[in-house]
């Protein structure tokens, strides 16, 4: 599930489409905010970045029920490229090291999404 939900989010980053945000994030998700912002600023500047995914090395559940899950989630970042409108690489950004999160997540009619997600 979070493998799909974060292979989503890149493609959103790869295409400069932040309409496929609301396929990953609940509504009002301060995750999704973040992200929105971050893409509006690539799109304004006509970028997209490729291979923004995450690999989810441990995933403990914390507590789950139907319609809402709390997981803690260690994972990578791993390294991407930033484009420029032709597509052309303009910037390798460097992935990051193993960091843990809790991740909330709703299931909505729509699917499962990611209501909060925080360090720690």
């Amino acid at each position: 599930m979070l493998d799909e939900l974060d292979r989503v989010r890149a493609r959103a980053f790869a295409r400069a489409d932040p309409a496929l945000l609301a396929r990953v994030y609940a509504t009002g998700s301060g995750a999704g905010r973040t992200d929105a912002a971050a893409l509006a600023s690539l799109a304004a500047s006509g970028r997209t970045a490729t291979g923004v995914r995450h690999e989810v090395r441990r995933v403990q559940e914390e507590a789950a029920g139907v319609r809402r899950a709390e997981l803690r989630v260690v994972d990578v970042l791993r390294p991407h490229v930033v484009r420029g409108a032709d597509g052309q690489a303009l910037q390798q950004r460097p992935g990051r090291g193993e960091a843990a999160h809790r991740v909330v997540l709703v299931r909505t009619a729509a699917g499962w999404r990611i209501a909060q997600l925080r360090r720690g």
